[in-house]
């Protein structure tokens, strides 16, 4: 038998900022490795691996400060959706080919 258990949350003014400027740093650093991984594709025809993007996000923190804010679990998390939405797009096309 499995247990769900809800959870509801109720932030104050200050802790919604936080969450939004977080949520804000993840998705531009989810855009960053996008983009990285479509201009090292079509540039050397390569693949950035999710260790890649991490080791290169070190250096995306120094030319935006505002990424130092965010907690770094979170924008290695927002790397690592990366290569799973690429899966999933993929396995739709093949999908819809057969």
């Amino acid at each position: 038998m499995l247990r769900t258990f809800r959870y509801r949350l109720y932030p104050n003014q200050a802790q919604r900022e936080r969450i939004r400027e977080n949520i804000d740093a993840c998705r531009f650093v989810y855009n960053w490795a996008l983009e990285s991984k479509k201009t090292a594709f079509e540039k050397d025809k390569t693949s950035l691996s999710w260790y890649d993007l991490n080791k290169r996000l070190v250096e995306l923190k120094r030319d935006h400060p505002f990424l130092k804010d965010a907690y770094s679990q979170s924008l290695q998390q927002a790397i690592k959706r990366l290569p799973m939405s690429f899966q999933h797009f993929f396995r739709r096309v093949v999908q819809r080919k057969e």
